[in-house]
Parts: C-alpha cells; structure tokens; sequence
C-alpha cells in the first residue's frame, strides 16, 4: 500500500475539479526514452481490477503496482496555483508543473 498524502491546497484544487465519475491516478509509467525511463504525474482515470484505492478527504485515488515499484510507499501531492500539481516522495521530487488530464 502507498501512503497518499495530499496538502490542502490540492485537496482544494480536486475538489473543485469536476471528476466525471473518475478517480485521481497517481501514475508512474514507461517512457522507453534513455533519459528519462519513467515519468510520473496525476490523471483522472477509472479504476482497473488490478488499482488499490485510497479515500482521501472524501476524494478517490487510485494507483497500482507500477506505481509502487516506482515512488515507493510514500507520495505527497502539492498544488501552487501558479505552478501546478507538484508529487514529491521520500527522496526527491519526481514532477512539477503538472496539469490534471484525463484518459
């Protein structure tokens, strides 16, 4: 299991952020590029058999065993207005600047 934390600002920002019937992925994913062999950001999405899922301030996320493998046990998510959604873990920051999409 992931420990999910979540700063008010962001709990703010998805909470006027309309869902569609979507949960929040926390995702980490294969670029197959040499210098950045995995990214990481924040999509709406729906949950597949194989997510775990976290209510978080009555907000739903989700995420799965690659995303694990990846951050690790621990994820914070942060969101500056001018800057965007920001995930940080235990040892680095893994994105800023990002924008919430769906898939």
């Amino acid at each position: 299991m992931m420990d999910i934390q979540v700063t008010p600002s962001a709990i703010d920002f998805f909470k006027q952020t309309s869902l569609e019937g979507k949960k929040i992925r926390v995702r980490a994913y294969d670029t197959f590029e040499c210098s950045t062999m995995v990214a990481y950001d924040i999509v709406l999405d729906h949950k597949n058999e194989d997510d775990h899922e976290s209510m978080l301030n009555e907000l739903p996320f989700i995420y799965n065993k690659k995303a694990i493998e990846e951050i690790g046990k621990y994820i914070k998510i942060d969101y500056v207005p001018s800057q965007g959604l920001k995930m940080v873990n235990t040892n680095q920051t893994l994105a800023y600047g990002l924008s919430l999409k769906s898939v």
